[in-house]
């Protein structure tokens, strides 16, 4: 994560929602008290990342210490508006931060293991991609672009080293990172900080005076490198650079366009649109024709899945703390790969790529199955946990599980040992109300005397499981 300077403010909350960054433990102490070191993945000016595995779930996670002396006063506020706007995301090609452990000379930042490596080394690997995988890998960076800008959050430093693959292999997805130097829309629209990397800054961004198109000339860059294997606009020192890209021309007669469809050439073109005013929006790019013609050859590859919705029909948790219990189960204990077939079918559902369902695209998902619409109205209710009229992607994996398989296994036990502060094996209320905050008194009361069978006023990991099995209803 980026330690340059930000305005990144607090997302605004529906006053009734599940406040996201409530799920990661901010906690003081050593990392080495929760994480086993497996081996150094990195090292920068800031600090070291390192590969760890949770004591408590087993869980393979990065590590990232940032030491307070390397840090400014500027740097550290930076951080920590980072990890709090990234904790207040939720969409599967954005980076997932789980956990942020303050000690005395170090920030220690848990984050989701992304183990593929930058994009561009695989741009400088490969030299020059198949337009296929430029398209996968575009629509992904895209989707995540454009649930940002519906929150009014502009990246401002999307570039191919800020897009990592999740793994090495053929079936790998981006992940945006480094939202450093992210920040919000003003009152008029508008920012005004000049602050990027040149090569990647749109021609309004070096005059202070833009919004979250900016976002949408770095993703068109990106692009003409994945099919060029060149950036489009150079120079030797940043004046000769911004000149070259406030002319923006493009010889677009070179041999290299000869081997590529017209339609990448023509989104390319209204990505790098001089004019912030006529460049396409996100949402504009995912419905250009390039990406009609990718989603129609790979629709076979993300069938819509009965038996996922048949699992939403079994999703009774209806407190705030079940949701919070099973929620952290999908989201923090289970790894990318448990998932991959229901981020496949979210994608799939997902028809306008937002990285959020909308009741309609839910309803629609029923008609493609040929479920009743009523028992679709109901799913809504019990899975649209902050009544926002949407589900987001966390309620979404959340409420597709198979509960009853998965807590055959060991997660519900994985869930109890990372709640179980003092690590004596049981649960104190005040344990719990630390891990999760955002619940009313008169919830836990009820929690109290629906799982501490033997009045002790504790929970064992026998009654945690019983009571969680329970409530589940599968």
């Amino acid at each position: 994560m980026g330690c340059c300077q930000s305005k990144v403010e607090t997302l605004p909350k529906n006053k009734d929602a599940m406040d996201k960054s409530l799920l990661v433990f901010h906690s003081k102490g050593m990392p080495r008290d929760k994480y086993t070191t497996i081996k150094i993945l990195g090292k920068g000016g800031f600090g070291t990342v390192t590969l760890v595995e949770d004591k408590r779930t087993g869980s393979k996670r990065a590590l990232k210490e940032l030491h307070k002396s390397g840090l400014s006063k500027d740097d550290e506020q930076t951080m920590l508006r980072e990890v709090t706007t990234l904790s207040q995301i939720d969409h599967p090609n954005i980076m997932k931060v789980f956990e942020l452990i303050e000690s005395a000379t170090s920030y220690n930042i848990i984050t989701e293991l992304i183990e593929g490596g930058e994009l561009l080394e695989k741009i400088t690997k490969e030299k020059k991609l198949s337009e296929k995988l430029a398209a996968k890998f575009m629509y992904e960076t895209m989707s995540a672009v454009f649930y940002c800008h519906s929150k009014g959050i502009v990246h401002r430093d999307l570039k191919p080293q800020n897009l990592l693959l999740t793994s090495k292999g053929p079936d790998a997805s981006i992940k945006v990172i480094d939202f450093g130097i992210a920040d919000k829309l003003n009152s008029r629209g508008k920012i005004t900080e000049v602050i990027g990397t040149p090569l990647f800054m749109s021609p309004e961004m070096f005059d202070g005076n833009y919004n979250e198109k900016c976002d949408i000339w770095s993703s068109g860059v990106i692009l003409f490198m994945m099919i060029t294997g060149n950036v489009p606009f150079s120079g030797n020192g940043i004046a000769l650079i911004k000149e070259a890209i406030k002319a923006a021309k493009i010889d677009y007669t070179r041999p290299v366009w000869n081997s590529v469809s017209a339609d990448v050439q023509d989104l390319i073109k209204k990505m790098l649109e001089p004019n912030p005013s006529k460049r396409f929006s996100a949402e504009q790019v995912l419905k250009h024709q390039w990406f009609a013609a990718y989603r129609a050859g790979n629709l076979s590859d993300n069938p819509i899945s009965e038996e996922a919705f048949a699992n939403l029909s079994k999703f009774h948790a209806t407190s705030k703390l079940q949701k919070s219990i099973l929620t952290f189960i999908s989201t923090n204990i289970m790894d990318e790969d448990s998932n991959k077939e229901l981020t496949k079918l979210f994608k799939s559902i997902d028809k306008n790529n937002d990285g959020r369902l909308s009741h309609e695209e839910i309803i629609n998902g029923y008609k493609e199955l040929g479920l009743p619409l009523s028992q679709a109205e109901e799913i809504i209710k019990k899975v649209d946990s902050d009544m926002s009229g949407i589900i987001e992607y966390s309620e979404f994996i959340t409420a597709t599980q198979d509960w009853k398989n998965i807590c055959e296994k060991d997660v519900l036990e994985k869930a109890f040992k990372t709640y179980d502060i003092g690590g004596d094996g049981n649960l104190s209320l005040q344990e719990l109300k630390i891990l999760i905050p955002g619940v009313e008194n008169s919830e836990w009361e009820q929690f109290i005397n629906d799982a501490d069978k033997n009045r002790d006023g504790l929970i064992s990991l026998a009654e945690f499981k019983e009571y969680m099995l329970t409530k589940i209803g599968n």
